[in-house]
């Protein structure tokens, strides 16, 4: 066998493995079909009341259904940060098939007095903009919760 046909025959045994075992995890499947133009769907309301360090969350919407929030880097400060608990909250993202999860898509969002707020984490040092709480990815100092209107 040669080097190539080995390196050819590999790759290819990894493709049809990785696939088959994504496709037998109905978890991954979500309503959307995966394309850039899938509608976001939004939920507004709260934070379910949590202490982190915590694996999951929880989300009432204003007519009082309640999702199980996704943790992934665009959420991870929904999980991190309990100041987030007391602000409405406008999130965007997607539902997972079958299931009450929602996984978060779109910068955090709040809303105040009717008005739609962005919410980041940022450096006055580095002047770096980030979406989790924490030290600073460049210089290790505090950030902090900036809310600016969206425009």
């Amino acid at each position: 066998m040669t080097r190539q046909f080995r390196w050819q025959w590999g790759l290819a045994f990894a493709f049809l493995s990785s696939s088959l075992l994504f496709a037998a995890d109905n978890k991954i499947s979500t309503k959307s079909n995966g394309t850039p133009n899938d509608p976001i769907i939004e939920l507004r309301g709260k934070l379910v009341a949590i202490k982190p360090p915590v694996t999951h969350a929880a989300f009432r919407t204003e007519s009082g259904e309640i999702y199980t929030l996704l943790s992934n880097r665009t959420s991870s400060a929904l999980f991190l940060d309990t100041n987030l608990q007391s602000r409405t909250l406008l999130l965007g993202g997607r539902m997972l098939l079958g299931t009450r999860t929602f996984e978060l898509t779109r910068n955090l969002r709040s809303i105040r007095e009717g008005k739609v707020y962005e919410l980041y984490y940022y450096c006055d040092i580095c002047s770096i903009k980030g979406s989790e709480p924490g030290p600073c990815m460049c210089c290790r100092d505090a950030v902090h919760l900036v809310e600016e209107p969206v425009k």
